[in-house]
């Protein structure tokens, strides 16, 4: 049985060094994938297995992969973020002992004590914002001052807020074995509904352009941003599959 899937050219992005991505799908699903060459007038991918079944779990995969290339080439270009610290010395505890255990299980590879956040700098983001100039971040300035009479005190009511990370997530449009980040889930209605309406504020003052209506609240505990080996093998992503199990 045989499958035709396009957009050879997206692939060529997500295929890792020597073609470990390709590899990888070929392994799980039980297929043969043949990628056109660069440049090749051809951009049809021939997927070829022994059912239905693992034919369509390859092509799958590809056009998860291709999907991931298209929104992040549309994506906006965010130049600022708003978050609330999140450094209790509860919680930095407990950061410190997820690295270690993640650090000291030999099945997790190609992390290293780099990828992970500055237990000084957690935070939860709430929305990013994106900034042209001097005159946007001076209006950012003021319209986050307004925020607190406007969203947070009538949320808190003069209560404390209370937030719980539980669990581990990555964004949508990744799959678990080829990621940039992975972060805390974060719990907290109160914390979600000042989120949402701060944003909205900030798209009515044109600071940005939202494409839903709930913020994904997130606090990054790995990124390979923070990764300070350059030109390592999978620099640019890593295989989270097991620490999210």
């Amino acid at each position: 049985t045989q499958s035709r899937s396009s957009a050879a050219s997206d692939v060529y992005k997500r295929q890792g060094k020597g073609g470990d991505t390709k590899r990888r799908i070929e392994q799980e699903t039980k297929t043969q994938i043949k990628i056109p060459s660069r440049g090749s007038r051809n951009q049809n991918i021939f997927i070829k297995g022994n059912s239905d079944e693992d034919i369509q779990a390859a092509k799958e995969q590809i056009e998860k992969i291709t999907k991931v290339i298209s929104s992040s080439s549309t994506r906006p270009n965010f130049s600022h973020f708003l978050s609330v610290a999140f450094t209790t010395e509860e919680f930095k505890n407990s950061f410190e002992r997820f690295k270690n255990e993640v650090l000291s299980d030999t099945e997790i590879v190609g992390i290293d004590e780099s990828l992970f956040q500055n237990p000084l700098k957690l935070h939860i983001t709430l929305t990013m914002l994106t900034l042209k100039n001097e005159e946007d971040e001076i209006l950012a300035g003021e319209v986050l001052k307004e925020c607190k009479d406007k969203f947070v005190d009538p949320v808190l009511q003069g209560e404390p807020l209370v937030v719980t990370s539980s669990g581990l997530e990555i964004f949508s449009d990744c799959i678990p074995s080829s990621v940039s980040v992975v972060f805390g889930k974060i719990l907290s209605e109160k914390l979600q509904k000042i989120a949402n309406d701060i944003a909205k504020y900030y798209e009515s003052k044109g600071l940005i352009k939202l494409d839903r209506d709930d913020q994904v609240l997130h606090l990054t505990l790995l990124n390979t941003f923070f990764r300070k080996k350059v030109g390592v093998r999978g620099a640019r992503t890593f295989d989270a599959t097991k620490i999210l199990e």
